[in-house]
């Protein structure tokens, strides 16, 4: 075998290390039980997990969730009268408003053009911003 005087020293060393703990975890169909220790002052009945609140991860689906039924909501009431514009823009959408923007038509006669909400266009950013990147230009 390979350097046999590794596992003597390997042997040796674990038996100066001793019988560790393991690190606790919860699993509803585990049969073990949980060791007590000095470090373990409090048990738990499951797993810890930071409230949903503080969860970047969880509110950013709960976030997208929400704006996924705003976009649904907006698109079955487009057409609709009374209808206040999109706020919810696809792609080719965003590029004609740039293509516009940058044929020098103002923010309100692309809204009123595209059906838009009054602000949606503002918030792309200003003129020369953002250019299209090929395609037909509207």
């Amino acid at each position: 075998p390979p350097d046999a005087t590794i596992q003597p020293d390997l042997a040796e060393r674990l038996r100066e290390i001793g019988v560790v703990q393991p690190n606790p975890t919860y699993s509803p169909s585990s049969k073990a039980s949980l060791v007590s220790s000095p470090l373990q002052e409090t048990r738990h009945s499951g797993p810890i997990f930071p409230a949903a609140s503080n969860n970047a991860v969880l509110s950013a689906l709960e976030a997208r969730r929400r704006l996924a039924e705003e976009a649904e909501e907006e698109f079955e009431n487009l057409g609709i009268a009374g209808g206040q514009g999109r706020r919810f823009l696809y792609a080719g959408m965003i590029r004609d408003v740039l293509v516009m923007k940058e044929r020098g038509a103002s923010d309100e006669q692309i809204e009123h053009r595209l059906n838009l909400k009054k602000g949606v266009v503002s918030r792309l950013g200003p003129k020369g911003l953002y250019r299209p990147a090929g395609g037909a230009v509207p």
